[in-house]
């Protein structure tokens, strides 16, 4: 019984070893990070993303049409060379620049599509940030790139 009561913290010992043995402390770059559910997808399918703020500073987006959500370009493989094939479009009125997005939070959603073509596609997200110089720069993140088949 004394044995069963100890495993744990032998278990949290033998974990942080090997952590530290394997050279886990790399540094994390600071920035937005976009990652999606899976990397092959149907025409008719639903992608999931969530995108991850590891910046030093909150970053900020267009609040497109009301949607209180950051709207990806989706830009397709063609030609050797990456091209906006949907990108979002803004009514005017319900459009305003800037809802910010905190420090080490992240924002998941969904795009579904119906008549996506066949081929390579990615994310692409816009975002304004503050440089060292405190002032805003754009800055984008873009997603692995996933085949629609």
């Amino acid at each position: 019984m004394l044995k069963i009561r100890y495993l744990p913290l032998h278990c949290l010992i033998i974990l942080f070893i090997s952590c530290s043995e394997s050279g886990t402390d790399v540094p994390i770059e600071k920035k937005i990070y976009t990652m999606i559910d899976r990397y092959s997808y149907l025409q008719t399918d639903t992608l999931f993303f969530s995108v991850r703020n590891l910046t030093d500073s909150s970053a900020y987006f267009l609040v497109c049409s009301g949607y209180p959500k950051p709207i990806p370009d989706i830009e397709k493989y063609k030609d050797g060379q990456w091209s906006v094939y949907r990108s979002p479009v803004c009514d005017g009125f319900m459009t305003y620049c800037c809802k910010e997005f905190p420090m080490l939070e992240s924002i998941a959603d969904t795009i579904h599509w119906y008549d996506l073509e066949k081929g390579k596609y990615r994310l692409r997200f816009r975002f304004s940030v503050f440089n060292e110089n405190h002032q805003y720069i754009d800055s984008e993140s873009v997603s692995k790139e996933f085949m629609v088949e």
